[in-house]
């Protein structure tokens, strides 16, 4: 099995781990956070971007990444606060046998999904991104890697036109 398979394999293993010990209602937060943060930021990063002018190394296009990356961030957590009050009123009132063991399953597999969703917007940067031949290589060995890279095209419009234009930035 190649490395990056292996690797895969492992943080996918992490997530369901996680996705286990915090439950369904935290693991939902958690995926929810993601995709409202990266709508809230893909909306409004071009109006924030200038505010970040103040930064004179920063180009235009690295002003609406960093507006973009703030947007997220910032978004996701306010999501994921709320789904931590939910999970306390939840641990609350599941004194009912079975619910705290359907809520950590639950949460397991939702760790699953959540740990596919990330391994593919990592696979989507590394397609924008022109890395060593080497990780080329590895990525070309893979087994996994193509079924990631398919989901990546399902959740490349979720990613700004700036982010897209960091390659030309960086490289």
């Amino acid at each position: 099995m190649p490395i990056i398979d292996l690797l895969i394999l492992i943080i996918i293993a992490s997530f369901i781990y996680f996705g286990f010990k915090s439950g369904l209602i935290s693991s939902l937060g958690r995926v929810i956070g993601v995709f409202v943060g990266a709508f809230i930021a893909g909306q409004y990063y071009l109006e924030i971007a200038p505010w970040f002018a103040q930064i004179s190394f920063a180009s235009e296009t690295l002003q609406q990444v960093i507006a973009f990356i703030v947007l997220f961030a910032l978004s996701s957590q306010v999501v994921g606060l709320v789904f931590y009050m939910i999970d306390k009123i939840y641990d609350a009132i599941a004194i009912i046998p079975g619910l705290k063991a359907i809520n950590h399953l639950a949460g397991a597999v939702l760790g699953f999904f959540e740990g596919v969703l990330v391994i593919s917007v990592v696979m989507y940067i590394f397609y924008l991104l022109p890395f060593s031949e080497a990780l080329d290589t590895y990525i070309l060995e893979s087994q996994f890697i193509h079924y990631f890279i398919a989901i990546s095209q399902v959740i490349s419009p979720f990613i700004p036109d700036s982010l897209q234009a960091l390659r030309q930035f960086i490289f």
